[in-house]
């Protein structure tokens, strides 16, 4: 979410409703600065992350790539995102997302909670609950932006159903369902 819309969000939701909230001037980030890789370092890029691939720990002299290399995945992947909507369709969700962000944002941070949770807890029968109360909460979510129009639906497409937390949270709970099934037996 933008910076501006969140503000005005929060702006609106300490009881200014009847001041109109301006849109502020869109403002445009510049794609990273290349940044040279001293000859001497090479890297090797996985699914899992990034390594030297001399073997040795990051030093200082490996931020500037690892920062560019962070910047360039990160805007890849919000671009992959949106891919397939209409300028006209993406400011329908923005206008969703500014108009209804009190109606949502409590669900998207339980889910953003839950999800540290899952990740920390050791007992199978307790991770299953959290796991089911996230696919519920989801699921409410889910039904909350689809009923307000096609903005939301579209909102709930490019932050939701193609996040990647949300894919693992599923596989999470087949996983756990099958490792309870096995401690059943």
């Amino acid at each position: 979410m933008n910076i501006f819309k969140k503000i005005a969000s929060l702006h609106r939701r300490k009881g200014t409703e009847s001041e109109e909230v301006q849109e502020p001037e869109e403002i445009k980030v510049n794609e990273p600065a290349s940044i040279s890789v001293p000859a001497k370092i090479q890297y090797i890029e996985t699914e899992n992350g990034i390594r030297r691939a001399d073997g040795k720990p990051f030093q200082d002299e490996d931020l500037p790539y690892l920062m560019q290399r962070g910047s360039e995945k990160a805007l890849t992947k919000e671009k992959e995102k949106k891919q397939g909507f209409t300028e006209h369709e993406l400011k329908l969700a923005e206008n969703f997302e500014i108009n209804h962000f009190d109606g949502f944002s409590e669900m998207e941070f339980k889910l953003f909670d839950l999800e540290v949770d899952v990740k920390n807890e050791k007992d199978l029968s307790k991770k299953m609950e959290l796991l089911e109360l996230t696919m519920t909460i989801y699921e409410k979510l889910k039904k909350f932006c689809r009923s307000k129009g096609k903005g939301g639906t579209i909102y709930f497409i490019i932050e939701w159903e193609r996040n990647p937390f949300m894919v693992e949270m599923q596989k999470e709970l087949e996983d756990t369902k099958h490792k309870l099934d096995i401690n059943r037996k």
